[in-house]
Parts: structure tokens; C-alpha cells; sequence
């Protein structure tokens, strides 16, 4: 396949490079066309999503449980999970918002 591909590559001097890319990778049709940075990041993607979940679902478990930090864990999801879904960025605004207001509210009555 080395010498056949060589010279089908020395050929194709004036055609585009995913073309030759195309001819001496054997299988890519298999694969849909994709390329490997698309097939990567598609495999970061999930990751990130399942570890947002994770960490989302450990932090109600550790709001009843005294071993986990609850909110700690539920905001950490929330922060991994709002590179990928709009609602999740949507509620940590809200939380930011929410928190911004009691820290004045706080400080007002301190005063």
C-alpha cells in the first residue's frame, strides 16, 4: 500500500490536500468522512458532559450526606456543564445574581 500511495499522492500535486489525505488513509469512509481533531473533540465533548453530571449528581447526594461538600460539587458541575447547555449557564447567573444581592444585603445591614 506504501509505493501505491506514493504514487497516487505524487499524481495528485495539483489537487487538494484533503484529497491526498483522503486516498492514502485507508478506511476514512468507514469512519463518515470524519477527521481525527473532529472525532476528538467530539469524544471531549461527552466527557465533559458525563463529568458535568457526575459532579451534578454527587452534589445533591452530598446535600444529605455530611461527607460531601454539597454546593461546592453542584456548582463545579454547573460550571463544566455550561460550556455545553444554555440552562445550565442560565442558573449560574441566576445563583451569581442571587449571591451578588445577599453579600449587599448583608453589608447594608452591617453598616
Amino acid at each position: 500500500m506504501g509505493a501505491d500511495c506514493s504514487t497516487r499522492a505524487g499524481d495528485a500535486k495539483a489537487r487538494r490536500r484533503e484529497l491526498v489525505y483522503t486516498i492514502c488513509q485507508p478506511g476514512i469512509e468507514e469512519r463518515g468522512g470524519r477527521g481525527k481533531g473532529e472525532m476528538t473533540k467530539h469524544a471531549w465533548r461527552v466527557m465533559r458532559i458525563v463529568a458535568g453530571f457526575i459532579l451534578l449528581g454527587l452534589g445533591v447526594i452530598g446535600l444529605f450526606l455530611p461527607l460531601l461538600q454539597g454546593i461546592a460539587l453542584i456548582i463545579a458541575g454547573l460550571l463544566v456543564l455550561g460550556r455545553e447547555f444554555h440552562w445550565a449557564r442560565r442558573l449560574l447567573d441566576w445563583g451569581k445574581r442571587k449571591w451578588h444581592a445577599v453579600r449587599h444585603s448583608a453589608a447594608s445591614t452591617s453598616e
